[in-house]
């Protein structure tokens, strides 16, 4: 139930604010932690990326963020 209504709120966002907007980012690594919680890895692989590359084009690398992602990324494997 989580995982379809954090999909529903990123398509709002993402239609509302663009695409490589930051709130959508954020919902990219909702999303993720999510995916990650019910053991869908490759799903929130993906969310986590995705959330790495609307960040990249919106800050600069030394974005404490980015960093939290990557470290999400690293529990997947």
């Amino acid at each position: 139930v989580q995982e379809q209504s954090l999909k529903k709120i990123l398509l709002k966002l993402s239609s509302t604010l663009g695409a490589d907007h930051l709130a959508v980012a954020d919902a990219w690594v909702n999303l993720g932690l999510c995916l990650q919680d019910l053991g869908k890895l490759d799903e929130a692989e993906y969310a986590f990326r995705k959330a790495l590359a609307v960040r990249r084009n919106c800050l600069d690398s030394g974005d404490e963020t980015i960093t939290h992602i990557y470290y999400y990324l690293g529990r997947i494997y």
